[in-house]
């Protein structure tokens, strides 16, 4: 019986329900991610399985303080409704969709992303069969316009991605937490990492 008076109240309550599905969402998200991420560390980059087991283990630390560190965000600084929104990444180069064995038949990207030296682009975007879709629910900002895909006459996509990008209005008004805001920004700490092998 415990367990039903919250649920009543999340149920009755529009704020709640909207942040429970919205919840119930990102965990999906991170189910899918942490049953394939030490698959792929193994399979796809070649790390040894001690090596991809010591980042999962890492990656479930952080992720308690990370937990911790958004829950005062959200209490303090900004909305629950916008902390959960809103996801965003930021690389001082590119922007990659590697051509992964998963990533041959459509992508689909949910966040909002800033090339800061240069832009958003697919690897080997000019070679190779056509990969599909790639969606993009969010937006991204680039020094320059980068390619995703290489097309013939009729708009028949040859090589790489066909471009399917729905920009979120949110991102005009609230921001992820952290991010550079428009207009200028200083650099203060950046650490290089190696991408993954072909």
């Amino acid at each position: 019986m415990q367990l039903v008076a919250p649920v009543r109240l999340v149920a009755a309550t529009p704020a709640l329900r909207a942040l429970a599905a919205l919840s119930l969402v990102y965990a999906q998200v991170q189910l899918a991610f942490i049953t394939y991420f030490v698959s792929f560390l193994n399979l796809e980059l070649g790390l040894t399985l001690v090596a991809a087991g010591l980042i999962y283990a890492v990656a479930h630390a952080a992720s308690i303080v990370g937990r911790i560190a958004w829950g005062i965000v959200a209490d303090r600084v900004l909305s629950p409704r916008t902390v959960l929104s809103v996801l965003g990444m930021v690389s001082g180069k590119n922007v990659v969709v590697y051509d992964t064995p998963a990533n041959l038949n459509d992508v689909e990207i949910h966040g909002h992303m800033i090339a800061l030296d240069e832009s958003f682009t697919a690897r080997n975007y000019d070679s190779g069969p056509p990969r599909g879709e790639l969606t993009i629910w969010g937006g991204f900002a680039q020094k320059k316009i980068g390619a995703v895909g290489i097309f013939g006459s009729g708009h028949v996509i040859l090589h790489g991605y066909n471009k399917v990008y729905h920009f979120d209005r949110n991102l005009m008004i609230n921001s992820p937490p952290g991010y550079p805001p428009t207009g200028r920004y200083i650099l203060t700490l950046w650490e290089e990492i190696s991408p993954p092998q072909a």
